[in-house]
């Protein structure tokens, strides 16, 4: 910086530190005078710019970092205005509006979609989905986007004034912000801000009332504030109100839901004839009793389960006859009560079939629980009556215990249940379970079972049920079967239509006929245990899911 030479006392500041590199021995006592009055303003003024220099250079320092910050601030602000220019732009290519939101966001409601039912996308796949699945899922989206996405745009474009911003350059944006700073560095640069002789004459003009230099800067900085701070508080309220909206995301749509959506006829039999597990000459009979029951996903399911179901029933018995001799080999076995020893050939027989036996399993220890205490005393029993004959009150007493300890041991299994449950495998493990058990039914002639199948009406007259499962069907394997007798089989006929296919006003000594018919009746009476296992098992799995106790669970 130059030494100023404003005149101070009758001499030049420059003259006055001149004086003091002069040679001391050669001066009069005037020029020493003048001499020590240099070296004392000297001294003052020196110190005093010293101080205002070291403060002007944290002004500067302070305003240059606020000024890197602002600018990323300001800028972050116009890459949000052009980022949703740019959305708007998309929205308005594809027609704007609500219906040019529903293209332009399309991708991200499928994401939403797909991770909100990870378990259920087997409903909705493109190649299988029925016309129905396809609208709620469309509607699901939707509403995700007008209600969420589109809606959240509509206030972050207004609110951040997109339009007017992206029209501008960033230099363009960002100059009120660069304006304002400059300004206050204009200011702190000032002559009077850094020396002591200029603030002092400063002050002095001030004092006699002439408008300085400094009176500009500091209305150049009033002046390009207001800008600033308008900038600013559009910034901060664009940052509060709309930069970070809350998206909700609808709820998952529930299986009742999905299971309630209805199937057109052509997408029954594209299902069905698409799946190489069901028969194509089944197919007619499945639709009538899918169109009876409601025409929904849930029927479809029900129909083809139970066709599955009678179908598996009679291929896998060989498996399960493996399975039950398996359980009797095992050593524990001769020490096994009868209960116990059906529900080991139980256990064995799910396990067989892929199915999840732990449920019979605890079933069996609680059982196997209570028989220890009973033989330990713990219960007092009642003896048998001998007054009633067909009751036997010990083993009643026996079996409330058994029921009424297993409740509360299911009851806190079930509760024990933690993370997600895989609800399919729980409706596949339902059914595996309730057919083993009419397996079992069937296999020891369970009186109630047996009552049931003898009582059961064949479909009758000219339908896909009678031709499936019915007379027509019973016609048609006895055609076949006596083929190379005809005499047997007329008698067969005669009796069965004398009967009106009845079992129980047949003739006693057609035992060829008896036999077909109850095997037929068995057969049908299979078929429809297991539709009841597949509606049973979504019965059980909304419990699941409702409370964490399926009751009706089979065991």
């Amino acid at each position: 910086m130059a030494i100023p030479t404003y005149p101070l006392g009758g001499f030049t500041t420059g003259q006055l530190i001149g004086e003091l590199v002069q040679d001391q021995q050669g001066q009069d006592s005037k020029t020493k005078r003048r001499r020590n009055l240099a070296m004392g303003v000297g001294l003052l003024i020196g110190g005093g710019d010293a101080t205002l220099k070291a403060d002007n250079n944290q002004v500067i320092d302070k305003l240059n970092k606020s000024q890197v910050t602002d600018i990323a601030k300001s800028s972050k602000m116009y890459d949000d205005a052009l980022k949703l220019q740019t959305v708007q732009e998309s929205i308005d290519s594809y027609g704007g509006g609500l219906n040019g939101a529903l293209v332009h966001y399309d991708p991200q409601a499928e994401l939403a979609f797909n991770v909100k039912h990870k378990n259920q996308l087997k409903y909705f796949d493109d190649s299988s989905a029925t016309s129905s699945a396809i609208q709620v899922k469309q509607d699901w989206k939707n509403n995700f986007i007008k209600d969420n996405l589109y809606k959240q745009h509509q206030l972050k474009y207004t609110g951040a004034d997109a339009k007017r911003i992206s029209e501008l350059s960033r230099k363009e944006y960002n100059a009120p912000v660069e304006e304002y700073f400059a300004a206050q560095i204009n200011q702190a640069n000032d002559p009077a801000n850094k020396s002591t002789v200029h603030k002092g004459f400063r002050k002095g003009a001030e004092f006699l009332g002439f408008r300085t230099k400094g009176d500009e800067l500091s209305d150049k900085v009033l002046e390009e504030q207001i800008d600033y701070n308008i900038r600013n508080k559009k910034i901060d309220k664009y940052r509060n109100i709309y930069a970070s909206p809350k998206i909700v995301v609808p709820t998952k749509l529930t299986k009742n839901t999905i299971e309630g959506l209805a199937m057109t006829r052509n997408e029954f039999f594209e299902a069905w004839n698409n799946d190489s597990k069901l028969s194509d000459d089944y197919a007619e009979y499945a639709f009538q009793e899918f169109t009876k029951n409601g025409g929904r996903l849930i029927d479809y399911q029900n129909v083809a389960v139970g066709y599955l179901g009678d179908k598996a029933y009679n291929d896998t018995i060989p498996l399960k006859e493996k399975a039950i001799a398996r359980a009797k080999a095992n050593p524990q076995w001769k020490d096994m009560s009868e209960p116990e020893r059906l529900m080991s050939e139980n256990i064995a027989v799910v396990e067989a079939m892929g199915g999840n036996a732990s449920s019979l399993k605890v079933h069996l220890e609680t059982r196997r629980a209570v028989s220890e205490l009973i033989d330990t005393g713990k219960y007092k029993l009642p003896k048998d009556d001998p007054t009633t004959p067909k009751i036997d009150e010990r083993k009643e007493a026996e079996d409330l215990i058994y029921a009424n300890t297993w409740a509360k041991v299911k009851k806190e299994t079930v509760r024990k249940l933690t993370g997600e449950i895989d609800l399919d495998k729980v409706r596949q493990d339902y059914v595996t379970a309730a057919s083993t058990l009419l397996y079992t039914d069937i296999r020891k002639k369970n009186p109630e079972t047996m009552n049931a199948i003898l009582t059961t009406q064949l479909p009758t007259g000219i339908t896909e049920e009678s031709k499936q499962f019915g007379v027509i069907y019973l016609e048609n394997l006895l055609q076949d079967k006596y083929k190379n007798n005809q005499t047997l089989l007329k008698n067969i006929q005669l009796n069965l239509v004398e009967s009106n296919y009845n079992l129980q006003t047949m003739q006693v000594q057609d035992r060829k006929g008896y036999e077909e018919l109850l095997e037929a009746q068995q057969r049908y009476f299979i078929y429809k245990q297991h539709e009841d296992f597949n509606a049973g098992s979504y019965i059980a799995t909304r419990q699941l899911e409702a409370s964490q106790d399926p009751l009706n669970f089979p065991d």
